[in-house]
């Protein structure tokens, strides 16, 4: 379990987070959704420890993440996979060594069973064989699937996605939204997904946390979201269907 206590941030005066108070379960798809500009970002930012929040606390389990020292963040952070926006896989590695580095850093494991680990991560998002190609060889949906892999290397108990589908056709968003959930459930990882996809919320999603303007607006359950009486929520949904509808005409 993970649990957000009067989280606030700050950027030049300008409050990006107001208070948000969350908590998201155990083997269960927690999707963070709003538009842009909502804090949805900043949010698992502050959650993972790339951005310090200027107020409130990250509980991971029973453990205060901004009250531990050094040595006791790193043990946590050991037990986090992130797949970031764009994948952030370096150009100059290969998918074998991309997905090894996480191994290297936060791992005892000897070469070989570093190789053996890295290959079962890859066979499992559907990449194996491709240990020696390059990020420029591979398309966006493979790279999202590389960086999937390199998320979940450590076996972590808790899995960040920042907008995963985001850039990719229909086809291929809906693999990675699978990929995600299958994960979440044969790992029961505490799983965050940042979208603004709600296809992919009521795909995949158990639970939801809908933010406007840095603010935690509404929180329920997936199947409750139609029925919430939020107008920003509601806003929200409506207006992603008629871009959706929009697009869809344009392609006839």
């Amino acid at each position: 379990m993970i649990r957000v206590e009067n989280l606030r941030k700050s950027f030049n005066d300008q409050a990006v987070l107001k208070g948000i108070t969350a908590t998201f379960e155990q083997g269960r798809c927690n999707m963070v959704l709003g538009a842009s500009g909502s804090g949805k970002t900043v949010l698992m930012k502050c959650m993972v420890g790339l951005y310090a929040p200027d107020g409130g606390h990250v509980w991971y389990d029973d453990h205060d993440f901004y009250a531990l020292s050094t040595a006791e963040k790193r043990h946590i952070r050991r037990r986090i996979g992130m797949l970031f926006q764009g994948a952030a896989l370096f150009d100059s590695m290969t998918l074998e060594e991309n997905v090894m580095l996480p191994l290297r850093l936060y791992s005892d494991m000897t070469p070989d069973e570093m190789k053996a680990r890295v290959n079962y991560c890859l066979e499992r998002v559907g990449l194996a064989d491709a240990n020696d190609k390059y990020p420029a060889q591979l398309s966006g949906g493979m790279k999202k699937r590389a960086g999937l892999a390199r998320a979940i290397v450590l076996n972590p108990d808790y899995l960040f996605c920042d907008e995963p589908n985001s850039g990719l056709d229909p086809q291929t968003a809906i693999r990675i939204d699978m990929l995600i959930r299958e994960i979440t459930e044969e790992f029961q990882t505490v799983t965050v997904i940042n979208t603004h996809d709600m296809n992919s919320v009521f795909e995949i999603g158990d639970r939801a946390y809908f933010l406007h303007k840095g603010q935690l607006a509404w929180q329920g359950p997936v199947d409750a979201i139609m029925d919430a009486d939020e107008p920003t929520l509601k806003a929200f949904i409506f207006a992603g269907k008629l871009m959706r509808t929009l697009a869809e005409r344009r392609s006839l």
